[in-house]
């Protein structure tokens, strides 16, 4: 099966609207980035890691920073638990403007100290 027949199979099993396009992301340092679009205009995006820590990891700190009012994608599903490792997020959070940025410099500057003491517990 390749990699995009992968990601189609796994939103397959989330989402009954007709997928119009999967589209990869030429990023991604440890997981394999999709941006899935749907007949009614949705968009999610879907990463499909090799390791169960990293995954693992995201949800953690996807988790921790909503927790600090950072503005971070929405996780809609994930899998940690089969061969394939995955999450799909809300890509209507992903787009990030620079006024956002700027937010996010200021969330971070105040937050540092409150999230250094954090470490994964899986």
């Amino acid at each position: 099966m390749t990699n995009i027949q992968t990601a189609r199979s796994i939103i397959k099993n989330h989402f009954l609207q007709e997928i119009v396009s999967i589209e990869r992301f030429p990023t991604g340092l440890c997981h394999f980035v999709y941006d899935v679009k749907f007949s009614d205009g949705q968009v999610v995006v879907l990463r499909i890691s090799g390791s169960d820590d990293e995954l693992k990891g995201g949800i953690f700190w996807n988790n921790e920073l909503r927790k600090l009012d950072i503005p971070v994608p929405e996780i809609l599903f994930y899998d940690t638990g089969s061969e394939i490792k995955y999450s799909i997020h809300n890509k209507d959070s992903v787009d990030i403007d620079q006024e956002r940025v700027e937010y996010l410099k200021e969330c971070f500057n105040s937050s540092h100290d409150k999230t250094q003491h954090l470490t994964p517990q899986y």
